[in-house]
């Protein structure tokens, strides 16, 4: 029994002095730390808690109802009912300070329970992402100047007037870009290189204001056809080109079969002097596969040639994935 009990006195000092340092970490932790009753009121916090709610003292804090720090009585209730739900709810939500100013905090509340399931206090560590917030605030506001800029530079320098498509400097700014992140993300791109068939004969026989009508139906279809996130552009006279980031073939032959329906639909209606027709090659790039935009062009082109000579309208469409 004599040993035993000699054995037994560290505990009860190791126990002390675990508490000890449990205190002093908790005073120098660079985060507050607090522990509130279910009606609000603050019974522990320590120093860092007091510098974010503009407390002098952390027996200050104990003179705290939570409730009066919420800008909006919502934020609270919306915390109370989540952790209903679930032991450890993260929030983010402006509060009031003592001094009436307001900042930015995250919250990372944990309800305590007794053994009935009853919520007897509230543990937590809060943030102050005041400066946070205010850096994504002059973000916000550069990235919407940004754009701003972007546009007008988008339509001064980078946009096909006719035909409302990217030109020949915007498709290769915006391809580039398209490629680097298929790469990125290692995901498939095709190529596709189109050539309006007879447009000189358009403009031979029913003049030039009928060739920039036809040149602006065909730019009107292939933004019918293509998706937003596609690179689609006029890069000559009468070539165009469409970058699309595709995770199969078959989702880029139901492009292409849209866009040879639309062609068809545009041609039946004859209500222009002009049929639209075109000459189509077509790239495939895997993941695996690193190719240069001008050499996918290159080849894309040198495909279209070949079908434009070999292939009657509908066999190019048909034949053009599986080059």
């Amino acid at each position: 029994m004599t040993s035993q009990k000699r054995r037994s006195r560290p505990r009860s000092g190791s126990r002390r002095e675990n508490g000890e340092r449990y205190r002093i970490l908790l005073e120098h932790l660079p985060v507050g730390v607090y522990r509130t009753t279910p009606d609000g009121r603050i019974i522990e916090g320590n120093r860092a808690l007091c510098e974010i709610l503009g407390a002098t003292r952390p027996s200050e804090l104990l003179n705290i109802n939570v409730q009066d720090l919420y800008l909006r009585a919502k934020d609270r209730n919306d915390h109370l009912r989540h952790l209903e739900k679930k032991p450890i709810v993260i929030r983010e939500f402006e509060i009031k300070k003592l001094d009436g100013s307001k900042t930015w905090v995250r919250d990372h509340p944990r309800a305590v329970r007794d053994s009935r399931g009853r919520i007897i206090h509230y543990d937590g560590i809060i943030l102050d992402i005041s400066a946070r917030k205010r850096a994504e605030k002059q973000l916000d506001k550069v990235l919407s100047d940004l754009e701003r800029a972007n546009k007008k530079y988008l339509n001064q320098s980078l946009t096909d007037d006719l035909t409302l498509l990217y030109n020949r400097r915007g498709f290769f700014t915006f391809a580039q870009q398209l490629l680097r992140i298929a790469k990125r993300v290692r995901n498939s791109i095709c190529l596709v290189f189109l050539d309006i068939d007879n447009l000189k004969v358009v403009n031979d026989t029913w003049g030039h204001k009928q060739g920039d009508l036809a040149l602006f139906e065909f730019g009107r279809i292939l933004r019918e056809t293509f998706r937003e996130s596609d690179v689609v552009g006029r890069v000559g006279g009468d070539e165009f080109a469409a970058l699309i980031l595709l995770p199969s073939r078959d989702q880029g032959r139901i492009l292409l079969e849209r866009l040879q329906d639309k062609l068809e639909a545009f041609n039946r209606q004859r209500r222009k002097k002009f049929s639209l027709e075109a000459s189509m090659g077509v790239v495939w790039c895997g993941p695996d596969q690193r190719r240069s935009l001008e050499n996918l062009l290159m080849t894309a082109d040198r495909r279209m040639y070949w079908s434009k000579h070999h292939k009657s309208q509908r066999q190019l469409f048909a034949s053009a994935l599986r080059s």
